[in-house]
């Protein structure tokens, strides 16, 4: 009987085996369609969470705004109200007595002061903030309307307190606001400092620039990811896997995680695109700008056109970049790299290259075969972050060549301030490291309180 079962089997095994060779596909492909199903289902639930986080940052940012303007239009109109019921010492006594306020000024309506007397004031502070703020006391007052305040200053100072003005019955009433009242009416929240933080682009975080009086500011908010399915759809795509063998089971989850992992990487994608952008831009705008100012003179209207055209150009070479992928060859040019970084030099001019106290040590005249646009973009963002984060540190720019590598060098002997958390300058600095690894070279940086550096290796070819 045994035998029999045995035989009436083996019979039955190539039918079985016909069986799973039509079965299996069909499940492989259920299963790769529910993948699918869910990885849209995925990517539309975090479009819609995100933009839902958007929202409700952006009303975090708006009821802050508005808390803080009802807050300051309160207190002027307190310090008004005291200067117009009990005169000038009184209204001296009201900001005196308060640890948020520095000092008030307040002018008729021909802009005229009236408060204080210089006479009458006896510490050095108040003199002080009144004499080094003047323009923007005179500013503020001047564009002081009934309906709003009007802001002067920013919470980055850290010399001069913010001005907030306001028209009260004729009068243009001037407080100035300590940063102690904008932390008190922030309360528990975190403001980033957009000088001194490069937010991350996370799928988790998203952030809101604030308008002023927190001008360069911003708040970012975090949320939790909701999955966009349900038990059912984990059944779906269980079930097939399970029958399509354990092995199916394996290749189904990592096409899963694959999807998900491409979803999660778009953010940062153009975050980082986003960066490379930001820079040829500016310029593109500054030039544009200055054209007006050249008409009549042809030798400068065409050479900032020629940097525009090239600032065109290179921007259309970081889109092919972005499009390229990491396995193709870096696209080499003949060129001295010693006069690129000149010529580099003067197009960043005025956008970059003055702000720096920069020395040249170049080394390297000869013409070659290189990733010039790797060399532009790098240097341009090391040079950059000088001027943001150093900017008052003597700046040297230094090239030579080491053996079969050109290797070109950024110091500074002031103390560059990193981003907490973002292994470096944010973007900037994983920018640089991702495209020297894209020429196949290297990019290596050290950063001290008694100054930094920053090397770019590359390999180059002899030009015929």
């Amino acid at each position: 009987m045994t035998t029999g079962w045995f035989n009436t089997a083996a019979g039955r095994g190539p039918w079985i085996i016909a069986a799973g060779a039509v079965v299996l596909p069909l499940l492989i492909a259920l299963a790769l369609l529910s993948l699918w199903f869910l990885d849209a289902k995925q990517v539309e639930t975090l479009s819609t969470q995100r933009r839902a986080a958007l929202e409700a940052v952006n009303e975090v940012a708006a009821e802050l705004t508005t808390r803080t303007e009802a807050a300051a239009s309160a207190l002027i109109a307190q310090g008004a109200e005291v200067f117009a019921d009990d005169g000038a010492l009184s209204a001296r006594g009201f900001y005196l007595g308060r640890s948020d306020v520095a000092t008030m000024a307040i002018f008729d309506a021909e802009g005229a002061q009236v408060f204080p007397d210089p006479q009458t004031l006896s510490t050095f502070s108040e003199l002080t903030y009144l004499d080094q703020g003047r323009a923007r006391l005179e500013q503020a007052q001047a564009e002081a309307t009934d309906a709003r305040i009007t802001w002067a200053g920013s919470l980055r100072d850290p010399a001069l307190p913010v001005i907030g003005c306001q028209r009260i019955e004729a009068r243009a009433v001037c407080v100035y606001f300590l940063p102690e009242f904008f932390m008190d009416q922030a309360g528990d929240l975190r403001l980033y400092d957009l000088g001194a933080q490069a937010l991350r682009a996370e799928v988790t975080r998203v952030h809101a620039v604030l308008p002023a009086p927190y001008a360069g500011f911003a708040v970012a908010l975090e949320y939790d990811l909701q999955p966009a399915y349900g038990g059912w759809a984990l059944v779906l795509l269980i079930g097939p896997a399970v029958l399509a063998t354990l092995g199916a089971l394996g290749l189904f989850a990592a096409a899963y995680r694959a999807h998900l992992q491409t979803a999660q990487a778009r953010v940062a994608s153009l975050a980082m695109v986003s960066h490379e952008l930001r820079t040829p831009l500016a310029n593109l705008r500054l030039y544009a700008d200055m054209l007006p100012d050249a008409a009549g003179d042809a030798p400068r209207v065409a050479r900032y056109g020629q940097v525009i055209a090239e600032e065109a150009t290179r921007l259309g070479r970081i889109v092919d970049n972005a499009l390229a992928t990491e396995t193709s060859a870096p696209a080499l040019q003949t060129l001295s790299v010693d006069a690129r970084l000149r010529d580099l030099l003067t197009r960043f001019g005025p956008s970059v290259v003055d702000h720096l106290n920069l020395t040249l040590d170049l080394n390297t005249p000869d013409v070659v075969r290189m990733d010039g646009t790797c060399v532009d973009q790098v240097v341009l963002n090391l040079l950059d972050n000088a001027r943001k984060y150093a900017p008052s540190a003597a700046v040297r720019l230094c090239s030579a060549r080491r053996a079969d590598r050109i290797v070109i060098r950024v110091s500074d002997d002031g103390a560059q301030v990193p981003v907490a958390g973002a292994g470096g300058f944010g973007l900037g600095l994983r920018t640089c490291d991702g495209l020297a690894r894209a020429a196949g070279g290297r990019f290596t940086y050290d950063i001290t309180a008694q100054g930094s550096w920053f090397e770019l290796s590359l390999p180059y070819e002899r030009a015929d």
